[in-house]
């Protein structure tokens, strides 16, 4: 019997618990997409964020260093949109990297800063 997987949103909540009760920095949930609408007869579409921006972003309180998250269910991986941002988002000296439990964002985060934003650009782990 195969074990079940845990969703994406239940990994989610871990890492935003945790890394408030442990490292005191709070993440903060990034809705990407669009939407339509209309008001006076007149119809919208509002696009907000960009395509491929990680779900969670805050900031190390001790550095200043913005932190990108994205999160995925277990054994899923970022597409090429979230690992270009996440990238981009590296070479800028953030810390960036996706997680598909607890245990690997700890294990990315901890990796990440412990090194000088020069050189974690080339960090950035492959499928």
């Amino acid at each position: 019997m195969k074990s079940p997987i845990t969703p994406e949103r239940d990994v989610q909540r871990s890492i935003i618990d945790y890394f408030a009760a442990v490292y005191r920095i709070t993440l903060h949930r990034r809705n990407v997409g669009g939407m339509k609408g209309s008001h006076n007869g007149k119809t919208w579409f509002m696009r907000f964020g960009k395509p491929g921006m990680a779900d969670l972003h805050g900031i190390e309180p001790k550095t200043g260093r913005a932190i990108e998250c994205e999160v995925k269910a277990k054994g899923k991986h970022p597409s090429p949109d979230q690992f270009a941002w996440l990238g981009e988002c590296r070479s800028l000296g953030a810390i960036a990297f996706y997680a598909d439990s607890l245990d690997m964002a700890i294990a990315e985060y901890e990796r990440q800063r412990r090194k000088p934003a020069s050189e974690i650009i080339a960090l950035m782990p492959v499928k």
